[in-house]
């Protein structure tokens, strides 16, 4: 092991487990000496037109233990765990952040598919009911059916602004698109959900646009 390598070095000083066989590092111990088997029936949703009806389901677990009734009415159950998991750590570290200097804290996330229940049941909301019917917390409802075109070289494409669009951000208003050789958009329309169409000018690729309703050109038929 080099010098340097040695500045590199991690500790680990607190640990937040929630998991299929235990919560906190206590439980988690416990399950892994028990040999406690993460993997069992599906109960969280109706699993019977699947062949695989098994999943590590993590039982137990309540919100209100670790963060304010308030909070938890707006938060999906993977943020949930992220808190919770959280404030274990933290408790484990004996680390008090009004102590610490939180300029130089820092939080890293990695979630595959968090928040995808929610956005499906919002998506259903959004077929059956209208973008009204869409949870209110959730930024830019009022896009929810929403049509864009983009013009680029000749070419269109064509988007829905819906729940669950995006696989890794269910809750996201935006819409993507892939412009294959086009080096910039020429033009976006946007058909509100309202029937109310506005044209927007063209402008760089990757990156995001923001779209206000009003402040494009109207379109009148």
């Amino acid at each position: 092991m080099t010098a340097a390598s040695l500045l590199r070095r991690v500790v680990v000083t607190g640990i937040g487990a929630i998991t299929p066989i235990g919560m906190g590092v206590e439980g988690l111990w416990d399950g892994l000496q028990g040999r406690r088997s993460a993997i069992r029936a599906i109960t969280r949703f109706d699993a019977s037109v699947f062949k695989s009806r098994i999943a590590g389901e993590v039982d137990g677990f309540h919100a209100t233990d670790h963060i304010e009734e308030r909070r938890v009415r707006r938060l999906d159950r993977y943020s949930q765990f992220t808190i919770a998991a959280t404030r274990m750590a933290l408790a484990d570290a004996h680390l008090d952040l009004r102590r610490e200097d939180c300029d130089r804290v820092g939080a890293m996330m990695g979630t595959a598919l968090g928040g995808v229940a929610y956005g499906e049941a919002q998506y259903h909301a959004f077929l059956t009911q209208g973008p009204r019917a869409v949870d209110p917390a959730l930024g830019g409802r009022d896009a929810y059916g929403a049509e864009i075109e983009v013009r680029a070289g000749g070419r269109s494409w064509w988007r829905l602004v819906q729940p669950a669009h995006g696989y890794a951000s269910s809750q996201d208003p935006r819409a993507h698109f892939g412009l294959g050789a086009a080096s910039a958009p020429d033009s976006i329309r946007v058909r509100w959900p309202d029937g109310v169409d506005e044209d927007f000018p063209g402008g760089p690729v990757d990156q995001y646009r923001l779209l206000r309703k009003g402040s494009g050109k109207l379109l009148t038929h």
